[in-house]
């Protein structure tokens, strides 16, 4: 594609979050910005107290610096390892990419992806507090999350 293509493609995906369901339209986003995985893990709920219950148990998470009040939900997209990093090169391209190792202290290895949507537009996106927050105490990784509203 090129460059124009790329904008009117995201320009397309953002545009989705009006229509479509927050994480469908997140991941539509994320896949037009190269970020593309098959591990998912649909989950039975979500509700925060859900992603609570199935991913802060026994961990310190700092809800106030997540800002999880403000949470209308939150669905776990997907992982993305380095293979998919990797295969995003395609048989033309070898992307010499390994994530593997350290980084200020932290072993990474993966990546997860968010989509949160807060309850009300006025609720500032807490990009800069939440993801630490995934990333610090429920996950061994980094996470990405992708902020929306509610729909009224």
């Amino acid at each position: 594609m090129n460059p124009l293509q790329i904008k009117q493609a995201i320009t397309t995906a953002l545009a989705g979050f009006a229509s479509q369901p927050e994480a469908a339209a997140a991941t539509a986003l994320f896949e037009t910005l190269g970020y593309r995985s098959a591990k998912r893990l649909p989950l039975d709920s979500n509700t925060p107290e859900h992603f609570l219950n199935t991913f802060a148990q026994g961990r310190q998470f700092n809800q106030e610096h997540a800002m999880l009040t403000d949470w209308n939900s939150v669905d776990f997209l997907f992982q993305l390892t380095d293979d998919e990093v990797r295969a995003a090169g395609g048989a033309q391209q070898s992307l010499p990419f390994d994530s593997r190792g350290g980084y200020n202290g932290a072993v990474i290895e993966s990546y997860l992806f968010f989509a949160i949507a807060l309850k009300n537009r006025t609720t500032p996106a807490p990009t800069w507090q939440t993801s630490p927050a995934l990333s610090t105490a429920c996950f061994p990784c980094q996470c990405c999350c992708c902020f929306g509203t509610a729909t009224p």
